[in-house]
């Protein structure tokens, strides 16, 4: 019975998930259309999504981080519970956008951008977080239903579900780097994939905040 209420997603933390995602684009977006001559830059690219990109090449960091501030402090409100979930949401959605476009780029010029080492990693954390999860599912499946019938990136079950698993999964992506599991910490082997999965992402997450850092500085000069 605690599987069932646990893997269980309702539609109002989905529309949750969604509100959040929204709130994190908007949180980046809205402060370079708000203000008056703020989008001076034009678009770098080909981007698939034009207005996206003029706000990610004229972004306000400082103006951004208090948007962002007041939906967290929201979305903890008004979901307690959900709060890491949402959260990764909001942070998420923006690079998701961002990715899409860099990609785009690359189709139209291969050295339009030079992020490739980092993208090398970020696929890097998604086998590992697919490797564990497949070790969950094969070698503690009470366990991987008690989380939601999470899907990985690459690998899914039969068993998923098409919304509330990838929704489980960005779940467990949070989780995981904070928390190890009583399930992974009895095995040395999934320990070590636990913490090149945590290594991958660092390295991921430090990587775009110094390349976003270097972007604005070269466009502001």
């Amino acid at each position: 019975m605690h599987a069932t209420d646990s893997r269980s997603i309702s539609p109002q933390l989905i529309a949750w998930c969604l509100f959040a995602a929204i709130g994190g684009v908007c949180s980046l977006v809205l402060p370079p259309y708000l203000t008056s001559n703020g989008l001076p830059q034009p678009a770098y690219g080909w981007p698939l999504i034009p207005w996206f990109a003029l706000a990610w090449a004229n972004a306000h960091a400082t103006v951004s981080m208090v948007y962002f501030f007041v939906l967290g402090f929201t979305l903890g409100i008004a979901q307690p519970r959900h709060w890491l979930l949402l959260a990764g949401a909001a942070m998420a959605s923006s690079p998701v956008l961002l990715t899409i476009n860099i990609l785009h780029d690359w189709t139209r010029d291969a050295t339009s951008h030079n992020l490739i080492p980092l993208i090398a990693v970020l696929f890097y954390a998604f086998v590992m977080f697919d490797r564990l999860l497949r070790a969950e599912y094969q070698q503690h499946r009470p366990v991987w239903e008690t989380d939601g019938r999470p899907a990985g990136f690459f690998w899914h079950a039969q068993e998923c579900g098409f919304i509330t698993s990838h929704i489980a999964r960005a779940r467990l992506t949070f989780a995981w780097l904070f928390r190890t599991r009583a399930w992974i910490a009895g095995s040395p082997a999934l320990v070590t994939m636990l913490r090149r999965l945590r290594f991958a992402v660092l390295i991921w997450n430090v990587g775009v905040l110094v390349w976003f850092a270097i972007f604005l500085t070269l466009l502001h000069d």
